[in-house]
This record gives C-alpha cells, structure tokens and sequence, in this order.
C-alpha cells in the first residue's frame, strides 16, 4: 500500500476526512510532525478547520480527538509560520505556540477582543477542544497501570504538603514548596537543573516559573507525586499542569491517565508553605 505523505496528511485533517486519513496513513507516521512551509501541528491544523465554519466544528473536534488518541501532544511548541484573522482576532506568523496555548489564546481573543459571547460557536468549540488537550497525555509515555493501597497514596500526599521542603517553585502568583530528590528522581530536567553547577537553580534551590499560577502547579506536583489529584479539575487549572509536565519531562504527570486526574473527594488542606 502507498502511504500518505506529510502535506497530503496535513490536507486531510484540514478538511476533517478521518475516513481517508484512517486507511492510508501508516501505522508509523509521527502525528507529532510539523508542516514543512506553514510551521504548525497537525493539532493546530485541526483547530483552524474547526474555526473556519460552524459545520466544520465539530468535524473539527471528533478530527481533534482522534489526532490525541494516535499521540498527537497538545504541548509540542513551534514557532508558526502562518497567521490567522478573523473576525476581529488577527494573530500573527512568527509567534510560538503549542496547540493547547494557541487555542487558550484564540479563546481568549474571541472573548475579550471579538467580544464574542461564551454561546458563540467558535467559543464554543474552543473551550470543546480546551477540555479535551487539558486532560490528555502522550500515548507513548504512559506507564503500565497497577494498583496500589490508598495509603500508600495518601502518605506522599502528606510528603508533598509537608513543611519540610528544600526547594521551591515561584510562580506568578505565589510559592510553591516541593522536594528535591523526589523532583530529581522524576524529571531527568529537573535533575540537572537542581545538581548542576552551571544552573543557577542548583544553588539557590528556587525555580521560577512566570507563566503558571499556583493551581497549575500544585496540580502538577500532585501528579507528579502521587499519580493522580483529589482536586476537581477545571480546563485551566490542567492546561496550566500540562506546561510543566511537558517542559520538565515529568514522568508521573507526563503519563498519567486522564482517568486519574479527578479523583471524587476533596483532600483535606495539607498544603505547608514554602
């Protein structure tokens, strides 16, 4: 059989055909590929289509999520080579985004510059896609599922909110206090960040992190400690997570299921200062 090529994959998420792109697309093709001209993702593709009419969004959006169940990640950044306009929302080529911050930002623009209100359809379908990027993972990270005693989980929810912390992540709004073995132990970035000489990280024990807030953070390191979160989950507070776990490579956050990411109860307030 004759596989696809990159460009002819890019036509057919653009215009949605899931039938086509499901019987000739090899079972190795990389989803995670960027437009060799327009420098964007086959996510970011999908998003457009879904904007380019109110019959095509949710086309758009069953495209969106076949693309992350083949692997695609929402949070591969590229520095776009196209720009988009639209009804009062003109953004530029030569911006870096992944597919979960452009969407955050088109969203945006539509709300606040557009004036759009919250029932348009294109709002609509961007916050339809925001959920779906938000709880999503790599399909080629996800670790093998096992099951463990609750106390066991409960007990590095008590490490992580401990007071005893020897680092610390400064967010936009806030501190968040963490430990550096276990960080060294789960992010081969974050290792080199906090041992390294050449960092100034290694030495003052504190990791600035601007672009996220201290929901995102700690929803972070609840997945990065315990694999899951008692916290219900809205789509910002996981998009702000994803940044992280995408930037550091952190393995538990980087694969943990979706499933995982709501657990019903609320925790109790454990959370010590930094």
């Amino acid at each position: 059989m004759e596989y696809l090529k990159v460009d002819q994959v890019f036509d057919l998420v653009g215009q949605g055909d899931l039938d086509t792109l499901r019987s000739y697309v090899s079972d190795s093709f990389d989803w995670n590929v960027v437009h060799p001209k327009e420098k964007i993702t086959l996510l970011q593709e999908g998003m457009f289509l879904g904007l380019s009419s109110q019959r095509a969004a949710s086309k758009a959006m069953e495209t969106i999520t076949w693309l992350l169940g083949k692997g695609a990640d929402p949070g591969k950044k590229v520095t776009m080579g196209v720009g988009f306009e639209l009804d009062g929302v003109d953004m530029d080529a030569g911006a870096e985004y992944s597919a979960a911050s452009l969407t955050v930002q088109l969203r945006t623009e539509f709300l606040n510059t557009a004036n759009l209100p919250p029932s348009d359809w294109r709002v609509m379908f961007l916050t339809s896609a925001l959920a779906a990027l938000a709880v999503v993972v790599r399909q080629d990270s996800l670790g093998a599922k096992v099951l463990i005693d609750e106390s066991l989980q409960d007990r590095w929810e008590r490490v992580l909110h401990a007071s005893c912390h020897d680092v610390a992540f400064e967010v936009n709004d806030g501190c968040v206090g963490a430990h550096v073995a276990v960080l060294s132990q789960s992010s081969p970035v974050l290792q080199a960040m906090l041992s390294s000489g050449s960092f100034r990280e290694a030495e003052s024990k504190v990791i600035q992190v601007p672009d996220c807030d201290v929901k995102g953070l700690r929803l972070f390191l609840d997945l990065l400690y315990t694999g899951g979160t008692r916290e219900e989950v809205a789509v910002d507070m996981a998009l702000a997570a994803l940044d992280p776990a995408h930037r550091w490579q952190g393995l538990a956050a980087g694969g943990c299921p979706r499933e995982d990411l709501g657990r019903p109860t609320h925790r109790e307030d454990l959370r010590g200062s930094c």
